[in-house]
């Protein structure tokens, strides 16, 4: 997925989103609407105060600092090296260090040690990592190498050596290096210096609401998933989208898995605006897996009528679907879906439910009149507006994101 907002994207009368893929992809200065997943950096003390040796050489290379946490290194007949203890670890924890690395001259060396430590008193060598599997290639431009591991059970501490090349070997080498991280995760994920909180990891478009992600799953690339079980985005109440009995627009790209169970938990809630409690159903775009089909709800917490598309969409799980919910009251049937730009005839019957500040908003899961059930897959975008999208809006935002998400 690339990252863009799309120039031809409907702006007009939005009040909420997210897009996973909508910022700046480097570390520029530029707002991130995506910075990433929530982290905790551990590394504290900038590369270029680190202390320097030539691993064995009777030299040291050149190391000039070019940013705060960006050095260049020079080396000739030597294996310049920086390390790094870093205490307040967690025993038998995995971890993930990582560095931005960029090739001048020479073929690249660089490397990872890492040594186990008690405090500050050595306990065992972790990894030495080849180049390779840092994931470093002999390419221009700027690489992340990175390495995964467990923190020995009898450690609670970790030395990291960033190094150009093995101990006792001499290299002929310049390149950079810059954001140092070590987190405890499984995956890299973009370089924070200290905390990125749940709150600050994915951004409104709108910056009027916060977005927590603290009850959401990471893939092995850092982007946000759903797991079925209990993952969702609850905004709380959200006055912005209270409207009452009037109109207003849902719109998603989602992927859900072709295998995903259908026996159990078949309303899953895309992005709904709910009651407060499973008693009380909500209105906003639902996946039914028994039925195939999408559906939204005219539901007033009594009694509930459910509008679904008249086509079935199973054939559409194991791809992205775009899916637009459009609540327009001077339309009969009060709306319209719209799959993969395409709009879908619904079903009849119920009135038009007060969607009003005592409903909360939910993405990736949903309640009934029953229960409340939970969407497995992806989510990478979701938007509501305060009006009702025409046909020839939808469309729009449709080929905005069909060659993004190859739709």
């Amino acid at each position: 997925m690339g990252i863009a907002r799309g120039p031809n994207l409907i702006k007009d009368n939005l009040v909420f989103g997210y897009d996973t893929g909508y910022g700046v992809a480097d570390n520029s200065t530029a707002t991130r609407f995506y910075p990433g997943e929530n982290t905790t950096n551990f590394v504290t003390t900038n590369l270029e105060t680190l202390g320097t040796d030539g691993s064995g050489q009777s030299s040291i290379g050149t190391r000039t600092t070019i940013a705060p946490n960006h050095v260049k290194i020079v080396d000739v007949a030597s294996n310049t090296r920086q390390s790094h203890l870093i205490s307040g670890l967690t025993a038998s924890t995995i971890y993930t260090v990582s560095i931005q690395f960029k090739k001048i001259t020479g073929t690249p060396t660089f490397r990872f040690q890492l040594q186990g430590y008690s405090g500050s008193s050595y306990v065992n060598t972790i990894k030495f990592t080849s180049t390779a599997e840092t994931g470093l290639e002999d390419i221009e431009g700027w690489q992340t190498a990175e390495w995964t591991f467990t923190l020995p059970s009898n450690c609670n501490a970790l030395r990291i050596w960033w190094q150009d090349g093995a101990d006792y070997t001499t290299y002929t080498h310049s390149f950079e290096l810059k954001n140092p991280q070590l987190e405890a995760k499984s995956h890299v994920t973009p370089y924070v210096s200290g905390t990125r909180s749940s709150t600050a990891s994915l951004i409104d478009l709108k910056r009027t609401a916060d977005i927590d992600v603290s009850n959401v799953s990471f893939d092995s690339t850092g982007q946000p998933t759903f797991d079925g079980t209990d993952d969702r985005i609850s905004m709380g109440d959200t006055s912005f989208t209270d409207f009452g009995t009037g109109n207003f627009t849902i719109e998603a790209v989602l992927y859900i898995p072709s295998d995903i169970t259908t026996s159990t938990g078949h309303y899953k809630g895309v992005v709904v605006k709910k009651g407060a409690s499973s008693a009380n159903a909500g209105m906003g775009i639902y996946y039914n897996t028994g039925h195939q089909k999408f559906l939204w709800s005219t539901a007033d917490g009594t009694s509930g009528v459910e509008r679904f598309t008249t086509n079935t969409f199973g054939n559409l799980l194991g791809t992205y679907i775009h899916v637009i919910m459009v609540r327009d009251s001077n339309t009969t049937n009060n709306g319209h879906f719209y799959i993969n730009g395409v709009q879908e005839a619904i079903s009849s019957g119920g009135s038009l439910m007060d969607v009003n500040n005592n409903y909360n908003l939910l993405v990736g899961a949903s309640s009934t009149l029953y229960s409340l059930y939970y969407l497995e897959g992806e989510i990478p975008v979701a938007k509501i507006y305060s009006k009702a999208l025409t046909a020839t809006e939808a469309k729009q935002n449709f080929n905005a994101y069909k060659n993004r998400f190859n739709i």
